[in-house]
Order: C-alpha cells, then sequence, then structure tokens
C-alpha cells in the first residue's frame, strides 16, 4: 500500500483482481464512491492501480456520463471495438478524456476504408512524434493520450479531407453590409458584364440612347 495515497484504494484494487470469489461489481463501486470523497473524478480513478478495478469503475461511470454514446459508436463501427480493447489500447484513464473518446468515435467514420490495426499504429506514432518534441515523458499527464494524437494520425492516413476538385463555396456578403466603396464597385462590375444588347449606348453629344431606332408611326401615315 505503500503507493497509495488512500489505503481503501488499495483495498479496491485487491477486491478486483479476486478473480471468481470477488464481490459483485455494485460493492466495489460502492467502495470506491466512499473511498472518492474530495476527489476529483480523475484523481479518484488515478488512484486506482489495477486493470480489472479501473474496468469495473469506468463502466459504472461511462453509465453516468455522455461518454457512453462515444462508445457505442466505437462497437457499432466495422471495427466493433470493445471497451476492454480500447483500456487495453489506449488506458481507461485516457478514455475517460470527453475530447479524447470523441476524437476516437469521429475516425471510427472511416471503419470500411482502413482497419483499426492501421489506425491504432498511426495514433501510437503521433503520440511518440508529440512525446519526443517536448519534455512530456517526464509527466504522467504529458504521457496520456490526447485528442491531438489522434488529429495528426488522421492527417497522416489522409483521412477526414476533402475530395479532389471540389472548390469550397465562397461566402456570400450581404450588399447591404458592404462599404460605400464596395457597393459602387459591384455595381460597375455588373454594368460591365451585361451583354450589350441589354443596355444602349449613350451618345453622349445628343443626350440620346444609340440603341435600335423606332419608326415614329406619324412619319409611316404621311409616306
Amino acid at each position: 500500500m505503500e503507493n497509495y495515497e488512500n489505503p481503501s484504494f488499495a483495498a479496491i484494487d485487491e477486491l478486483a483482481a479476486i478473480g471468481w470469489r470477488r464481490p459483485p461489481a455494485s460493492a466495489i463501486v460502492d467502495m470506491w464512491q466512499t473511498a472518492s470523497d474530495g476527489y476529483e473524478l480523475k484523481d479518484s480513478f488515478g488512484q486506482l492501480r489495477s486493470v480489472e478495478a479501473q474496468k469495473i469503475i469506468f463502466k459504472f461511470i461511462v453509465g453516468e456520463r455522455h461518454l457512453g454514446r462515444y462508445l457505442v459508436r466505437l462497437e457499432a463501427s466495422r471495427w466493433s471495438i470493445t471497451i476492454e480493447e480500447l483500456g487495453n489500447a489506449f488506458g481507461y484513464v485516457s478514455l475517460l478524456s470527453t475530447g479524447f473518446t470523441r476524437s476516437l468515435a469521429r475516425i471510427s467514420r472511416w471503419a470500411a476504408e482502413v482497419a483499426w490495426e492501421v489506425v491504432l499504429t498511426a495514433i501510437r506514432h503521433a503520440r511518440d512524434a508529440r512525446l519526443d518534441s517536448t519534455n512530456a515523458r517526464t509527466t504522467q499527464s504529458g504521457r496520456d493520450w490526447r485528442p491531438e494524437d489522434i488529429t495528426a494520425a488522421m492527417k497522416k492516413l489522409g483521412l477526414g479531407r476533402t475530395k479532389t476538385g471540389q472548390k469550397k463555396r465562397p461566402t456570400t456578403v450581404h450588399h447591404e453590409s458592404r462599404s460605400p466603396e464596395a457597393r459602387r464597385a459591384h455595381h460597375a462590375s455588373s454594368v460591365k458584364k451585361t451583354l450589350p444588347s441589354q443596355v444602349p449606348t449613350l451618345n453622349r453629344s445628343r443626350g440620346h440612347s444609340q440603341g435600335p431606332k423606332k419608326r415614329s408611326p406619324l412619319r409611316e401615315l404621311l409616306k
């Protein structure tokens, strides 16, 4: 128990590791809730050393929080990733991060295009590159998995990019929101684009239009 701040967490780890004689999960959850009084969620969860204890408590937490919908999406994807597999890959402490678990659920959109093993390897490489570029290896929080590890892996695998040839639709600016100078420039460019047949030219010397001449009905009668 030398590495535990609270001996109660050590007792929880021991009970979770018993095996078939282990008490029901609800009893272990009750013990953890009692021991967690005065702790933040991540801190109290981090006190657990046993993977079995973490798995039991994590499943309880997921039922109480919206993390569950992201895990359901991952399990329903082509990868069919279970909580146990995610816990073995990233650790249950990292899965408590909403940002990280949400990013995992987002990358599952491409489950039909790329294998889980390929994605997992890319995420590991991205995390290693992040740790090598900083001194994050010296702290536990720095060694945790981060959402940016998944973002870097997606970029490396080319996931989430816009299809080639698609142009981003330009943002329309409302006419009234433009400055007077911009409105005048827009009007001038619109006039230039109008077909010549639609806008008659002006005879500056007489002040009349040089468009098609209309015959006067009276002149026709006098012929």
